[in-house]
């Protein structure tokens, strides 16, 4: 009889065999800077208010002031596939398997935990001590070090290259990367979340070290959309002020009956202007799961969820039902975001520019799908389109014309008498033309999907003889600008 099996599991080297799964989980990630969300991710989840990264010529150094580690929270540190946080859905790192990708930059961690810098409740076994992981999950005790004041946790990576799986052959190029990363964070990498708010950089080099900040203002609108600015800025941004464009959030949330402590979130972003907004196009228009994934969503502004993710949390599979879900749970987002900035009359026709209205986006990734079918069913169901004097009409009374003179002239009161067919019609604005490439979607999408007329000089023609008694009852005044349209 065959003892195969019991040879080939005593051959067997464990420790080889999850250390090459670390190793490659590490390699998967393209994106070889990622390791900085697991760290901003670490630091959410502690509920830390503040982080600062610290960039050497060696290494890097993070500093945070959320909850001292705990033995639980150390172990969920170590290990792989099990994490202190699988039961609590408030929490980002559920997976265990995130924060190894620290190790694409370094062979060793080291982990300093001082609970008396907490400014809170001290819970569970948090004590203070310092740690350096080998190996990915074996800790080792060191000797304590002082933490600087109000922070509580201080990771120390030595910077270590040429790894297969790390994706860096030297240091020069390991440090470069990083520092882009740290200098274009933006604010997005802080919109979604509910603890943290500043983020702080230092980055050595052979002259002054380039600082900066990422810092919200949040204005509460109610109790589930706010606005959301920046108020910090990089050095590189105060040198060059076209560098970045400031730009605000409108940010909607919805709370989830299937996952009650979570959210799925639209973020539009938005120039204020007097009392109005202008939506404009999300410049990384990803899907965020917390942070910035590279999943583009094919959207014109942000959506954010507790998705579920491949494990190096870059893709997000189409396929997979709780995304199913979540993304439906955004098309009813979307659906009552519009009738909300259609209620406070805040909404125009930038929103719908950026709205979901060209199908074939979706082609190639259909997760979002269902926004587009929600837009267009709200669309044709409701008074939501912005009309050219600033109210909203229903589809089926909108009119298009590509020339101001004619909508100046025919005001939608004579409009509504023209057409006489006991509707209420408008003019939707007249920049909606073939030559407007910013809105030429926007003028396919409501002249093919809705349906919506253009009414142009050679039309009035059969206006008028449907209507013979609209002439007659003109001024004189009104004849003469009519006949200028010509």
């Amino acid at each position: 009889m065959s003892n195969i099996a019991d040879r080939v599991r005593t051959a067997q080297d464990k420790d080889g065999m999850l250390r090459r799964a670390l190793e490659r989980i590490i390699q998967l990630y393209t994106d070889k800077s990622h390791f900085v969300y697991e760290l901003l991710q670490n630091a959410e989840d502690a509920e830390a208010k503040s982080i600062r990264f610290i960039q050497h010529a060696d290494r890097l150094e993070v500093l945070h002031d959320g909850k001292p580690f705990t033995s639980a929270n150390l172990q969920g540190l170590c290990d792989i596939g099990k994490s202190d946080k699988v039961d609590n859905l408030n929490q980002i790192g559920e997976f265990g398997v995130g924060f190894k990708s620290v190790f694409g930059i370094c062979d060793t961690v080291r982990l300093y935990s001082d609970p008396s810098h907490f400014d809170g409740k001290v819970e569970g076994d948090a004590v203070a001590f310092a740690v350096e992981i080998k190996d990915f999950t074996r800790p080792e005790d060191i000797p304590e070090d002082p933490m600087p004041r109000t922070y509580t946790t201080r990771f120390v990576f030595p910077f270590a290259v040429g790894h297969t799986y790390s994706g860096f052959k030297t240091v020069s190029s390991l440090v470069d990367t990083l520092a882009r990363k740290l200098q274009n964070l933006g604010i997005t990498t802080l919109l979604f979340m509910k603890h943290l708010e500043l983020i702080e950089y230092e980055i050595e080099t052979d002259e002054e070290p380039i600082t900066g900040e990422y810092l919200l203002e949040k204005v509460e609108i109610n109790d589930h959309c706010y606005l959301v600015s920046a108020l910090g800025i990089s050095e590189k941004e105060k040198a060059d002020p076209d560098a970045a464009e400031m730009i605000s959030y409108l940010k909607f949330s919805r709370k989830l009956e299937k996952y009650p402590l979570r959210t799925v979130d639209i973020a539009f972003p938005v120039k204020e202007e007097k009392d109005s907004y202008q939506c404009i196009k999300a410049p990384n228009p990803y899907v965020s799961v917390y942070f910035p994934t590279e999943t583009e969503s094919k959207l014109d502004f942000i959506v954010q969820g507790p998705y579920r993710t491949t494990p190096n949390r870059s893709s997000i599979p189409s396929e997979d039902a709780d995304n199913i879900y979540l993304a439906k749970e955004t098309a009813i987002l979307l659906r009552e975001s519009l009738l909300e900035l259609k209620a406070t009359g805040k909404l125009n026709m930038s929103f719908v520019k950026a709205l979901p209205i060209v199908e074939d986006r979706f082609e190639t990734f259909g997760l979002f799908f269902p926004l587009y079918e929600t837009v267009r069913d709200l669309f044709r169901s409701a008074a939501i389109i912005p009309s050219k004097d600033g109210k909203c009409v229903y589809a089926k009374y909108a009119r298009i014309t590509r020339q101001e003179r004619l909508a100046s002239v025919f005001s939608d009161e004579l409009l509504t008498q023209l057409i006489n067919d006991g509707g209420s019609y408008s003019w939707l604005p007249t920049y909606l033309t073939e030559t407007n490439r910013e809105y030429k979607h926007v003028l396919d999408y409501m002249t093919g999907e809705l349906n919506i007329p253009v009414i142009r000089p050679e039309d009035l023609r059969t206006y008028f003889a449907s209507n013979p008694k609209f002439l007659p009852e003109r001024s004189l005044d009104w004849l003469v600008d009519l006949y200028s349209v010509f």
